[in-house]
């Protein structure tokens, strides 16, 4: 596992966008019990970062294709489920959203970002199994740093 050490600066640009006052979501799956969105835009992703507070996000950046993405999916929707009260899930077609993928310097997927306090604080690349992002999602919300 390492951490990513993004500039703030980066995330700081889409920031810096005039924000709407409505963030459309859409969840995954039809009957989806999980909180796992799709971001559709650039402007979206700009909405949720702002919004976002201290929260801590998961953004799940995958493709179509991708057969370890198509694995990760319904194991990141158990963890929005389990741990809803702890973290928001959202994901990004790196296909549709070339800029959030090259913003995210994305050269394998999946490819998965914790943001905490509008900052990047952990990147894992790659299937992990459900208990690695349960783990990490605990050290990331509680009072201990990793």
């Amino acid at each position: 596992m390492m951490k990513n050490k993004m500039p703030i600066y980066l995330l700081a640009l889409f920031v810096m966008g005039i924000f709407s006052c409505s963030q459309s979501k859409e969840k995954t799956s039809e009957g989806s019990k999980g909180n796992v969105y799709r971001i559709k835009s650039t402007e979206e992703f700009q909405t949720l970062l702002g919004s976002a507070g201290d929260d801590l996000i998961i953004l799940d950046l995958y493709a179509d294709w991708c057969p370890p993405c198509k694995l990760l999916s319904p194991i990141l929707e158990e963890v929005a489920r389990e741990k809803q009260d702890k973290v928001r899930v959202y994901k990004i077609n790196v296909d549709e959203q070339r800029d959030l993928a090259a913003t995210f310097q994305v050269r394998s997927i999946p490819h998965v970002v914790f943001i905490k306090d509008q900052k990047v604080v952990y990147v894992l690349t790659g299937l992990r199994d459900k208990q690695t992002y349960v783990q990490l999602i605990d050290k990331l919300t509680s009072t201990e740093t990793i």
